[in-house]
This record gives structure tokens, C-alpha cells and sequence, in this order.
């Protein structure tokens, strides 16, 4: 087996400040990374190895030196942080080019850095996930997901820090692909397919909404690095009658799954909570909007961010997304 880092190490990433640093890949032998003054081993176990690096304050930038039975690796302009996963499903996917935003505004930030989890059914991604951390171009940002974008151009400019936005995301997505399977289908969270959303049975979106689906493809290849907070925009999907009755208890395991995968009980986590939409007045889109705004009331560190003032109701991924990812940061 040869020495290698995992495909999340590439040149100009971002690591989160304050939180240890996990680093990981796979090698034969004692690995030795070294990284802001600070060296530190890992031996593999079954070919595989972690080295947590202590917390460290934001600054850079670094370079980052792994190495292992005489072979070196050397990643450069590595930034310490703010680290981002934006996750969910439209909303969350929806491309700076698809907004309101005059394309005069777009703009170059080298400390706003972009990592991509992509699978096989996705067609629309520009970036990739073998692209590495992407610094965010003029030219290119109007692949961005839209409130990656803005919250990050709104992080940089007023507290001068790196942000690193990891984008898993997965239009017409429901909460229960994107947890455990085994999670999932626990008796109190379960629902019959035949009664939740349509997008569950949909031709199309149907191959990526089973029990565990997202989570296995594209979650588990977030999994283990370190970040500092989560956004999840998610919910459209999951306005049937059944879906509400228990999507509080989605949530709930959902938060868990995420604070247990990244060794991380005081996770900060924002909820979006989905906006009005002119052709869904019914009981059952209102009843997640409900769920989605009593939520911090039953987890810590859990806030709802509500975007039905600052969001247009006549499309379902509302185009006015500079406002809503502002709020968001506001929240931190």
C-alpha cells in the first residue's frame, strides 16, 4: 500500500480554529506530520492512520509535511479557520448564477476556499471532489452554492479570517437519505415510503432517497475531518402528513449522528427553515416550517434560521439568497 492523505488534504485547504485537527490517510508505516510548529505520529491501523493535531487559532499561510518510510508530502497555503459544511438539498445546491445577484458583484477571495463532495447520479457540479479545495475566482464563482458564497464573502470581510466551505449537498433530497440506515429505519423515526414525500418514489429523485443512500456516498467521505459548524437547508422534501409527524425526531437523531461522526458534542448547527411557497399553503409544508422553528427548543447549540420575510414565495429556491446567508452569519 502506498503512503497517501486523504483526497480532503490538497494545497490551500482550510482547517477549523479552536478544534483539534484531525489528518488522516492511509500508509504501511509510521506516519509524521508536521504543521505549524507542531509535529505529531500516527501509527496505521489496518492500513489507515490518524494524527489529531491540538487547537490552534486562526492564522496562515502554512505549509503542511507528511511523511512515511521515506516518502514526503508537502501541501502548501494552508489556512486555519472557519470551516463550513453546508448541507441539504436545492436550497442549499442552489448556484450563485441562479440568483438575484448582479453578476458585477461577483468577486476574487483568496481566504474563501470551496472543497466539493460529489457522487455518481450528480450531473450539475462544476468543481469535483478530485479538484481539491478550489480559492474562490471571480471567473468561477458563479459555480458556487449561493450561501456558501455569500456567508463566506461576509466572513472574510469582517473578521479577516480563512473560510473553507465543504458543499454535500443533493437537490430533492429527504433527512432520512442523508442519516444512517440503521438510524433511519429505527421504529420511532420510521415511515412507510408509500406515504412520505413524493420525492421519495419520484422517477428520478427516488435513486438517491433510500434509507442511508447520501449518507454512505457522500456524508461518510466528509466523515472524520474536522469542521466548525454545520448549515442544513433541507426539508421541502419532507412535507408529507407522515414526514412531520416525526420529523422533529429526524432532527434530533440527525444532530446526534452529526456530533457523534465528528467527535463534536457542542456542534453549532443552523437550520434554515424552509420558506413560504405560494403553491404549498397546506397543513403539511407549515407543519415542517413549525417543526423546523420550535427545534432549538429540544437541542443545544441548534438555531433556526427564518427566511419567509427576506425570500420570494412565487419559486420554490427563492433567488434572494445574499440576505438569507447573511442572517445566517449574523446567528453565529
Amino acid at each position: 500500500m502506498s503512503f497517501s492523505l486523504n483526497p480532503f488534504f490538497t494545497n490551500s485547504a482550510v482547517f477549523p480554529h479552536s478544534k483539534p485537527i484531525r489528518i488522516y490517510g492511509e500508509a504501511d508505516t509510521t506516519v509524521k506530520i508536521s504543521f505549524n510548529g507542531v509535529v505529531a505520529e500516527a501509527q496505521p491501523v489496518d492500513g489507515k492512520w490518524l494524527v489529531t493535531l491540538p487547537p490552534m487559532e486562526c492564522g496562515g499561510p502554512f505549509n503542511l509535511v507528511a511523511e512515511s518510510a521515506g516518502e514526503s508530502i508537502c501541501l502548501t497555503d494552508i489556512y486555519v479557520g472557519e470551516v463550513i459544511l453546508v448541507t441539504g438539498q436545492s436550497n442549499a445546491e442552489m448556484k450563485l448564477e441562479n440568483t438575484n445577484e448582479p453578476k458585477e458583484n461577483y468577486a476574487s477571495e483568496n481566504l474563501l476556499r470551496l472543497f466539493t463532495i460529489d457522487f455518481e447520479l450528480q450531473t450539475g457540479e462544476h468543481f469535483k471532489t478530485k479538484d481539491g479545495w478550489q480559492i474562490c475566482e471571480k471567473e468561477t464563482a458563479k459555480y458556487w452554492t449561493a450561501i456558501g458564497y455569500f456567508m463566506g464573502q461576509k466572513l472574510c470581510q469582517e473578521r479577516g479570517v480563512a473560510v473553507g466551505i465543504i458543499a454535500c449537498y443533493q437537490g430533492a433530497s429527504t433527512i432520512q437519505s442523508w442519516l444512517a440506515y440503521d438510524r433511519a429505519t429505527k421504529p420511532e423515526l420510521f415511515v412507510p415510503v408509500g406515504v412520505r414525500h413524493l420525492d421519495t418514489r419520484h422517477e428520478t429523485y427516488g435513486a438517491w432517497n433510500g434509507d442511508g443512500f447520501l449518507y454512505e456516498r457522500m456524508m461518510l467521505k466528509v466523515v472524520p475531518y474536522a469542521i466548525s459548524r454545520v448549515v442544513f437547508y433541507q426539508g421541502e422534501s419532507n412535507t408529507s402528513a407522515s414526514d412531520a409527524q416525526v420529523y422533529d425526531k429526524l432532527l434530533l437523531e440527525y444532530f446526534d449522528q452529526l456530533r457523534t461522526d465528528f467527535c463534536d458534542q457542542e456542534l453549532p448547527i443552523s437550520i434554515v427553515q424552509i420558506a413560504n411557497y405560494i403553491w404549498r399553503k397546506d397543513d403539511d409544508w407549515k407543519a415542517i416550517q413549525l417543526v423546523q422553528a420550535r427545534i432549538p427548543e429540544l437541542a443545544k447549540n441548534v438555531k433556526t434560521i427564518p427566511c419567509a420575510d427576506i425570500c420570494e414565495e412565487d419559486d420554490i429556491h427563492p433567488p434572494s439568497k445574499r440576505a438569507l446567508a447573511e442572517r445566517i452569519v449574523d446567528s453565529f
